[in-house]
Protein backbone atom coordinates (compact mmCIF):
# COMPACT_ATOMS: atom_id res chain seq x y z
CA UNK A 1 0.00 0.00 0.00
CA UNK A 2 2.55 2.18 0.85
CA UNK A 3 4.75 1.85 -1.88
CA UNK A 4 2.00 2.45 -4.19
CA UNK A 5 1.37 5.45 -2.61
CA UNK A 6 4.99 6.35 -3.07
CA UNK A 7 4.95 5.13 -6.66
CA UNK A 8 2.15 7.06 -7.44
CA UNK A 9 3.46 10.27 -5.97
CA UNK A 10 7.01 9.61 -7.77
CA UNK A 11 4.75 9.64 -10.61
CA UNK A 12 3.16 12.95 -10.04
CA UNK A 13 6.29 14.32 -9.45
CA UNK A 14 8.46 13.75 -12.46
CA UNK A 15 4.84 14.42 -14.75
CA UNK A 16 4.84 17.90 -13.12
CA UNK A 17 9.00 18.35 -13.72
CA UNK A 18 8.14 17.44 -17.28
CA UNK A 19 5.46 19.87 -17.57
CA UNK A 20 7.22 22.29 -15.73
CA UNK A 21 9.92 21.75 -17.68
CA UNK A 22 8.40 21.66 -21.19
CA UNK A 23 6.54 25.03 -20.43
CA UNK A 24 9.63 26.96 -19.28
CA UNK A 25 11.40 25.32 -22.77
CA UNK A 26 7.99 26.69 -24.69
CA UNK A 27 8.55 29.96 -23.09
CA UNK A 28 11.94 30.54 -23.63
CA UNK A 29 11.99 29.60 -27.42
CA UNK A 30 8.58 31.83 -27.62
CA UNK A 31 10.79 34.63 -27.25
CA UNK A 32 11.43 36.35 -30.45
CA UNK A 33 15.12 36.76 -31.49
CA UNK A 34 15.69 40.16 -33.03
CA UNK A 35 17.24 40.02 -36.24
CA UNK A 36 19.08 43.39 -37.16
CA UNK A 37 20.42 44.48 -40.07
CA UNK A 38 23.74 47.15 -39.87
CA UNK A 39 25.86 48.22 -42.79
CA UNK A 40 28.47 45.75 -43.51
CA UNK A 41 31.69 47.93 -43.45
CA UNK A 42 32.67 49.50 -40.29
CA UNK A 43 32.03 52.87 -39.80
CA UNK A 44 33.48 54.98 -36.47
CA UNK A 45 32.13 55.87 -33.84
CA UNK A 46 28.75 54.00 -35.27
CA UNK A 47 29.82 50.73 -35.86
CA UNK A 48 32.55 48.06 -35.77
CA UNK A 49 33.11 45.57 -38.90
CA UNK A 50 30.92 42.36 -38.98
CA UNK A 51 31.41 39.82 -36.09
CA UNK A 52 32.39 42.66 -33.65
CA UNK A 53 28.61 43.69 -32.53
CA UNK A 54 29.42 42.32 -29.16
CA UNK A 55 32.44 43.72 -27.90
CA UNK A 56 32.62 46.44 -25.53
CA UNK A 57 32.79 49.19 -27.83
CA UNK A 58 30.61 48.10 -30.36
CA UNK A 59 29.82 51.23 -31.83
CA UNK A 60 27.43 53.97 -30.91
CA UNK A 61 24.47 52.89 -33.10
CA UNK A 62 24.91 48.82 -31.91
CA UNK A 63 25.53 50.23 -28.18
CA UNK A 64 22.13 52.06 -28.21
CA UNK A 65 20.22 49.48 -29.57
CA UNK A 66 22.28 47.08 -26.95
CA UNK A 67 20.51 49.46 -24.27
CA UNK A 68 17.10 49.03 -25.31
CA UNK A 69 16.96 45.07 -26.00
CA UNK A 70 18.54 44.30 -23.06
CA UNK A 71 15.99 46.69 -20.99
CA UNK A 72 13.23 44.43 -22.56
CA UNK A 73 15.03 40.99 -23.14
CA UNK A 74 15.67 40.86 -26.08
CA UNK A 75 18.09 38.82 -27.77
CA UNK A 76 19.63 40.31 -30.91
CA UNK A 77 20.94 38.57 -33.95
CA UNK A 78 23.03 40.86 -36.23
CA UNK A 79 22.80 40.83 -39.75
CA UNK A 80 25.15 42.96 -41.95
CA UNK A 81 24.50 43.80 -46.00
CA UNK A 82 24.92 47.27 -47.63
CA UNK A 83 21.99 49.57 -46.59
CA UNK A 84 19.89 48.86 -50.23
CA UNK A 85 20.10 45.17 -49.26
CA UNK A 86 18.78 45.99 -45.47
CA UNK A 87 15.98 47.38 -47.13
CA UNK A 88 15.00 44.78 -49.54
CA UNK A 89 15.86 42.15 -46.25
CA UNK A 90 13.26 44.18 -44.05
CA UNK A 91 10.40 44.29 -46.92
CA UNK A 92 10.71 40.69 -47.44
CA UNK A 93 10.14 39.95 -43.03
CA UNK A 94 13.65 38.51 -43.73
CA UNK A 95 15.12 41.25 -41.17
CA UNK A 96 12.76 42.74 -38.26
CA UNK A 97 14.44 45.85 -37.92
CA UNK A 98 17.14 48.27 -39.60
CA UNK A 99 19.35 50.09 -37.63
CA UNK A 100 19.03 52.60 -38.33
CA UNK A 101 17.29 54.55 -41.13
CA UNK A 102 16.56 58.22 -41.80
CA UNK A 103 12.87 59.32 -42.77
CA UNK A 104 11.74 59.27 -46.48
CA UNK A 105 8.05 58.58 -47.59
CA UNK A 106 9.30 56.29 -50.63
CA UNK A 107 10.57 54.59 -47.81
CA UNK A 108 7.46 53.26 -46.02
CA UNK A 109 7.03 50.59 -48.69
CA UNK A 110 9.94 48.55 -46.43
CA UNK A 111 8.61 48.92 -43.38
CA UNK A 112 7.52 51.10 -40.37
CA UNK A 113 8.44 53.94 -38.96
CA UNK A 114 7.33 55.12 -35.44
CA UNK A 115 4.18 57.38 -36.39
CA UNK A 116 2.34 59.10 -33.82
CA UNK A 117 -0.88 60.57 -35.35
CA UNK A 118 -0.14 60.39 -38.68
CA UNK A 119 3.23 61.88 -38.68
CA UNK A 120 6.84 60.77 -37.73
CA UNK A 121 7.64 61.01 -34.31
CA UNK A 122 10.79 62.65 -33.91
CA UNK A 123 10.83 62.13 -29.52
CA UNK A 124 11.11 58.00 -30.99
CA UNK A 125 14.41 58.70 -32.91
CA UNK A 126 17.24 56.32 -32.39
CA UNK A 127 19.65 59.53 -32.98
CA UNK A 128 20.41 62.39 -34.81
CA UNK A 129 23.35 62.77 -37.37
CA UNK A 130 24.93 65.53 -39.28
CA UNK A 131 25.92 65.56 -43.42
CA UNK A 132 28.75 67.05 -44.65
CA UNK A 133 30.15 68.43 -48.17
CA UNK A 134 33.63 67.27 -48.81
CA UNK A 135 36.06 69.06 -51.24
CA UNK A 136 39.36 69.19 -52.32
CA UNK A 137 41.20 71.64 -49.99
CA UNK A 138 42.49 73.89 -53.09
CA UNK A 139 39.02 74.42 -54.46
CA UNK A 140 36.90 77.69 -53.50
CA UNK A 141 33.54 75.83 -53.26
CA UNK A 142 31.68 76.73 -50.08
CA UNK A 143 27.71 75.34 -48.34
CA UNK A 144 26.48 78.60 -47.61
CA UNK A 145 22.56 78.92 -46.83
CA UNK A 146 21.28 75.85 -48.21
CA UNK A 147 22.80 75.73 -51.43
CA UNK A 148 26.56 75.28 -52.94
CA UNK A 149 28.48 78.63 -54.05
CA UNK A 150 31.21 77.67 -56.80
CA UNK A 151 30.71 74.32 -57.27
CA UNK A 152 32.70 72.71 -59.97
CA UNK A 153 31.28 71.16 -63.23
CA UNK A 154 32.15 67.83 -61.72
CA UNK A 155 29.16 65.62 -60.13
CA UNK A 156 28.52 65.56 -56.06
CA UNK A 157 28.91 61.93 -55.10
CA UNK A 158 27.08 60.31 -52.93
CA UNK A 159 26.63 56.97 -50.90
CA UNK A 160 23.83 54.66 -52.80
CA UNK A 161 20.14 55.35 -51.47
CA UNK A 162 21.53 58.46 -49.20
CA UNK A 163 18.56 60.59 -48.61
CA UNK A 164 20.41 63.47 -49.57
CA UNK A 165 19.61 62.69 -53.03
CA UNK A 166 16.38 64.30 -52.96
CA UNK A 167 17.91 67.94 -51.44
CA UNK A 168 20.76 68.05 -54.67
CA UNK A 169 17.85 66.84 -57.15
CA UNK A 170 15.59 70.61 -55.51
CA UNK A 171 19.20 72.54 -56.14
CA UNK A 172 19.50 70.85 -60.01
CA UNK A 173 22.94 69.40 -59.12
CA UNK A 174 24.30 66.59 -60.64
CA UNK A 175 24.62 63.28 -58.60
CA UNK A 176 26.77 60.16 -58.71
CA UNK A 177 25.52 57.64 -56.42
CA UNK A 178 28.10 55.02 -55.34
CA UNK A 179 28.82 51.95 -53.19
CA UNK A 180 30.18 53.26 -50.27
CA UNK A 181 32.10 56.32 -48.95
CA UNK A 182 35.22 54.65 -49.66
CA UNK A 183 34.93 54.90 -53.26
CA UNK A 184 33.58 58.49 -53.29
CA UNK A 185 36.62 60.28 -51.23
CA UNK A 186 38.72 57.69 -54.23
CA UNK A 187 37.09 59.88 -56.53
CA UNK A 188 37.51 62.99 -54.58
CA UNK A 189 40.62 62.72 -55.03
CA UNK A 190 41.06 61.76 -58.07
CA UNK A 191 39.03 65.41 -58.69
CA UNK A 192 36.30 63.15 -60.69
CA UNK A 193 34.23 64.61 -58.70
CA UNK A 194 33.17 68.16 -57.16
CA UNK A 195 32.04 66.78 -53.95
CA UNK A 196 31.08 64.32 -51.30
CA UNK A 197 28.60 64.12 -49.27
CA UNK A 198 28.45 62.47 -46.29
CA UNK A 199 28.30 61.41 -42.74
CA UNK A 200 30.42 63.61 -40.90
CA UNK A 201 32.23 60.32 -39.57
CA UNK A 202 33.22 59.43 -42.87
CA UNK A 203 35.26 62.39 -42.70
CA UNK A 204 37.67 60.88 -39.42
CA UNK A 205 37.87 57.91 -41.32
CA UNK A 206 39.25 59.31 -44.98
CA UNK A 207 40.97 62.58 -43.94
CA UNK A 208 43.66 63.44 -46.22
CA UNK A 209 45.74 66.41 -46.41
CA UNK A 210 44.52 67.61 -49.71
CA UNK A 211 40.22 67.26 -48.79
CA UNK A 212 38.85 69.60 -46.80
CA UNK A 213 35.02 69.35 -44.69
CA UNK A 214 33.24 72.44 -44.86
CA UNK A 215 32.14 74.23 -42.01
CA UNK A 216 28.24 74.25 -42.42
CA UNK A 217 26.51 71.03 -42.40
CA UNK A 218 24.46 70.28 -45.46
CA UNK A 219 21.95 68.13 -43.50
CA UNK A 220 21.24 67.40 -40.08
CA UNK A 221 19.01 64.17 -39.56
CA UNK A 222 16.88 62.30 -37.67
CA UNK A 223 17.46 58.10 -37.80
CA UNK A 224 15.22 55.46 -36.61
CA UNK A 225 15.07 51.77 -35.78
CA UNK A 226 13.09 50.80 -38.79
CA UNK A 227 10.71 47.93 -38.33
CA UNK A 228 9.59 44.91 -40.66
CA UNK A 229 5.36 45.33 -41.76
CA UNK A 230 5.65 41.49 -41.11
CA UNK A 231 7.87 41.99 -37.36
CA UNK A 232 4.76 44.79 -36.46
CA UNK A 233 2.17 42.14 -37.78
CA UNK A 234 2.60 39.51 -35.68
CA UNK A 235 4.63 41.63 -32.26
CA UNK A 236 2.56 44.89 -32.87
CA UNK A 237 3.17 45.76 -28.73
CA UNK A 238 6.66 44.27 -28.75
CA UNK A 239 7.64 46.28 -32.09
CA UNK A 240 6.34 49.91 -29.96
CA UNK A 241 7.69 49.25 -26.99
CA UNK A 242 11.21 49.23 -29.03
CA UNK A 243 10.09 53.02 -30.23
CA UNK A 244 9.38 53.59 -26.49
CA UNK A 245 12.51 52.06 -25.84
CA UNK A 246 14.32 54.48 -28.49
CA UNK A 247 12.46 57.95 -26.77
CA UNK A 248 13.70 56.69 -23.09
CA UNK A 249 17.35 56.57 -24.32
CA UNK A 250 16.95 60.45 -24.97
CA UNK A 251 15.94 61.08 -21.15
CA UNK A 252 18.08 58.75 -19.45
CA UNK A 253 21.30 56.73 -21.44
CA UNK A 254 21.70 58.56 -24.64
CA UNK A 255 24.49 61.38 -23.61
CA UNK A 256 26.50 59.10 -21.64
CA UNK A 257 26.96 56.62 -24.56
CA UNK A 258 27.61 59.27 -26.86
CA UNK A 259 30.08 60.97 -24.84
CA UNK A 260 32.33 57.72 -24.53
CA UNK A 261 32.41 57.72 -28.40
CA UNK A 262 32.91 61.03 -28.45
CA UNK A 263 36.32 60.41 -26.35
CA UNK A 264 37.09 57.13 -28.20
CA UNK A 265 39.93 56.44 -30.06
CA UNK A 266 38.80 55.62 -33.49
CA UNK A 267 39.66 51.68 -34.52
Amino acid sequence: MEISRFCSYFSYVVCFCGVFFFSCNNFAVSQPVISTCVIDSELFPLWRKPGEETMDSPGLNIELFNVISNRLSLKVEWVRAPFPRCLILLQNGEVDLINAVSYQKAREKYGKYPFTEGEIDISKRLKYDTYHAFVNSTDQVQWKKGKFVELGKMPVAIETGASVKNLLNRLNIDVLELPNAEHAFGMLLKKRVSAVITNVNNGYKYAHPSIKRLAEPVQNKAYYLMISNQFYQTHTELAEKIWLGSQSLHISTYQAVEDKYNKATPW
